[in-house]
C-alpha cells in the first residue's frame, strides 16, 4: 500500500501585482527558515532573462509592418502564439531562455517566456491558476498531480482604492485551455516566483535529493512566506529528515494561514500518524471531514485515491462526492463511484450516479463508456428483481 504524502506538485501559477503594504499586527509569525547555502539557487532575474539573440529576434518581430497596426499587448501575444507552436510539453521545468531555444518544457516553462517577454516589452503581465481534470502519478511515496496556468497581457492597468492594481485590454495567453477549467485565483509577483521555485523543489523531492528540495523551498518561502504548497513542501521535508518537531510547528503556521488548505491537513495527519498522535490525527480527519469547499475542487480527488487504496470506501465516497459536487463531469471520479457503489451493492445509487454523470458527457467516447455502464446496470437491476 502506498502512504501518499498528497504533495501536490501543480504547475499553477497566478500573478496579479499589488501595491505593498503594511504588515497587519496580528500577521501570525512564522517559525525560523532553516539556515542555508542558496547561491546555487537561480535568483528570479536568471529564470526570466533572455540572450541578445533572443531579445533581437523578439524585438524585430515586435517592429513588423504587418504587426505595426495591433497594440503591443496583442503583439506580444502574437509571438508568443507564433513561437510556441509546435511545443513539446515534456514536463521539464526550463528557463524562460531555454524554453524559447528548445520550444519545450512545461506550464511553467512557458509561464517563466511569458513574463520575460513582457518584461522586455513593458507590458504589463497577470497570471491566474486554472485547475482541470487531475493527472495523477504516484512515486516514491508521493501523489503528483498537475494543474494549470493561463497568462494575460494588459494593455493599461489602474490601482483601485483597495491598493489592487486593476488591469484593463487584456489578452489572455492559454496553451492548453479547456472550456471546463475551474478559475483558481490571482496572486502577486512574489507568490510567482515561489511558485516556480516550490516547482524545481517538487522535482527535487521526486528525485530523493532532500538538500536541493529544502534549498528551493526556502527561497521561496523567503519570497512569500505565506505560500501554502511551499508550507506543506517544507514540513514534508523536516518530517522525512525526522525534524519532526519543526514540521509541526510549520504545519500549525501553515494551517493558521490557510485553515481549509486540503494538502497541509492531509500531509499534517500523515505526521500524525507517523508520531502516534492518535488525538491530533483524528481531530484533523474531522476537520477534513467538515470542510466545506476548496479553491481547488481538484484536491479532493487526491484525498479519494488515498482512501480508496487504504480500503476506507466510506471516506473514498464522501471524497469523490465533494468533488463532484463542484466538478460533476469528471470521468475518473464518476467511475471510480460507481465502482465503490457497486462494491457495496448499492446498486440504485450507483445508476443515479451514472445517469448524472451522462449529462456532463460532451464527447462521443465519454457517453459511450457512461451509456454501457448504465445498459449493464440496468440489466444487472432487471435480473435481481426477477
Amino acid at each position: 500500500m502506498y502512504r501518499n504524502l498528497l504533495l501536490v506538485i501543480s504547475f499553477c501559477l497566478a500573478a496579479c501585482q499589488q501595491v505593498p503594504q503594511a504588515t497587519a499586527p496580528n500577521e501570525p509569525i512564522a517559525p525560523a527558515l532553516p539556515q542555508l547555502d542558496l547561491s546555487q539557487v537561480p535568483a528570479p532575474a536568471e529564470l526570466t532573462a533572455l540572450t541578445e539573440t533572443q531579445r533581437k529576434t523578439f524585438a524585430d518581430f515586435l517592429k513588423r509592418s504587418t504587426y505595426r497596426k495591433y497594440p503591443l499587448e496583442e503583439r506580444v501575444g502574437l509571438f508568443l502564439t507564433e513561437m510556441t507552436m509546435g511545443f513539446q510539453y515534456d514536463g521539464v521545468t526550463y528557463t524562460a531562455s531555454q524554453t524559447m531555444e528548445s520550444n519545450a518544457g512545461n506550464c511553467i516553462s512557458l509561464a517563466l517566456l511569458a513574463k520575460a517577454l513582457a518584461d522586455e516589452a513593458q507590458v504589463p503581465i497577470s497570471f491566474r491558476v486554472t485547475y482541470r481534470d487531475p493527472v495523477l502519478d504516484i512515486q516514491n511515496d508521493l501523489l503528483i498531480s498537475a494543474a494549470h496556468v493561463r497568462s494575460y497581457l494588459h494593455g493599461s492597468v489602474t490601482v483601485d482604492e483597495n491598493g489592487k492594481l486593476q488591469p484593463e485590454n487584456s489578452v489572455t495567453i492559454d496553451y492548453f485551455k479547456d472550456s471546463l477549467d475551474y478559475l483558481g485565483p490571482r496572486i502577486s509577483n512574489d507568490t510567482f516566483m515561489a511558485m516556480v521555485y516550490n516547482n524545481y523543489a517538487a522535482d527535487a523531492l521526486m528525485k530523493q535529493d532532500l538538500v536541493q528540495a529544502k534549498a528551493f523551498t526556502v527561497a521561496a518561502l523567503k519570497l512569500d512566506v505565506s505560500y501554502a504548497p511551499s508550507i506543506n513542501m517544507l514540513a514534508v521535508v523536516l518530517r522525512r529528515e525526522g525534524r519532526f518537531e519543526e514540521s509541526t510547528a510549520w504545519y500549525e503556521y501553515g494551517l493558521v494561514r490557510n485553515p481549509h488548505n486540503i494538502m497541509l491537513l492531509a500531509n499534517y495527519q500523515l505526521l500524525a500518524s507517523e508520531t502516534a498522535n492518535t488525538a491530533l490525527q483524528q481531530r484533523l480527519q474531522q476537520t477534513l471531514d467538515q470542510l466545506p469547499e476548496s479553491d481547488n475542487p481538484y484536491a479532493w480527488y487526491s484525498l479519494a485515491v488515498q482512501a480508496e487504496q487504504q480500503g476506507q470506501s466510506r471516506q473514498a465516497l464522501h471524497f469523490y462526492e465533494k468533488l463532484l459536487a463542484k466538478a460533476p463531469y469528471l470521468l475518473p471520479a464518476n467511475q471510480a463511484m460507481v465502482r465503490l457503489l457497486l462494491q457495496q451493492n448499492r446498486l440504485r445509487e450507483a445508476q443515479i450516479v451514472l445517469k448524472k454523470a451522462l449529462e456532463y458527457s460532451y464527447t462521443p467516447e465519454k457517453r459511450a463508456i457512461f451509456e454501457q455502464k448504465l445498459a449493464g446496470l440496468r440489466k444487472l437491476q432487471q435480473q435481481e428483481s426477477d
